[in-house]
Order: C-alpha cells, then sequence, then structure tokens
C-alpha cells in the first residue's frame, strides 16, 4: 500500500499522488469516502463531497463517493469488493472518530 497523505485538501503537492497511478489519465473512478462529515448536516455535507468531487475533476480524475453506510451491516466482504475496482481511494478528512466508526460498521 502507499499512501499520499495532506493536512489539507489535496495539499501543495497533489502530483505525487497523482504520481502514485500507473497512469492517471486512464485511471477510470476513484473512490471519495467523505464519511468523516457525516455529522454535518444532509446539505452541508453535500456542498464538502461536492468540493472534493470538483478538487479530484480538476486534476483529471474520475472521482465518485463510496459512502461506508451503504456497507453497515453487511459482511466485510462487500466493502472489499466495492473498494478492489478503484486504483485510488480518497479518504477526505473531518471528525476521526465518525470516520472510525463508519469504518467499523462497515466491515
Amino acid at each position: 500500500m502507499r499512501m499520499y497523505l495532506s493536512s489539507f485538501r489535496t495539499g501543495d503537492h497533489p502530483e505525487r499522488m497523482l504520481a502514485l497511478l500507473d497512469n492517471p489519465a486512464d485511471a477510470g473512478e476513484v473512490a471519495v469516502i467523505a464519511n468523516a462529515i457525516d455529522a454535518l448536516s444532509c446539505i452541508e455535507r453535500q456542498a464538502a463531497v461536492e468540493r472534493e468531487l470538483s478538487a479530484l475533476a480538476e486534476l483529471g480524475l474520475r472521482p465518485v463517493e463510496l459512502d461506508l453506510r451503504a456497507f453497515f451491516g453487511r459482511p466485510p466482504t462487500y466493502i472489499t469488493a466495492a473498494l478492489a475496482r478503484f486504483p485510488l481511494i480518497w479518504v477526505r478528512g473531518g471528525n476521526v472518530f465518525v470516520l472510525r466508526h463508519a469504518l467499523a460498521l462497515s466491515g
């Protein structure tokens, strides 16, 4: 596993994140996990997700949200299969306790 860590959005060196992909232009869809902001109102959460999707799209990627809540209570094989199709998984920051809870419930 290779990681790109940033303390604010895509950071000062998004090209380093893109370098993790074999060919960013042909990467297909990339997953955005935004469950760290699940405690926000629906309107605030959606606006924040749209900002993340837009920022990644500006880098030439095709981001889609993968909401961990859809996997709550399901066997871990479901989330494993869902994540396997993505060459890159972007986990948006926010409340790490809310994120950890979503990670635990989704397997």
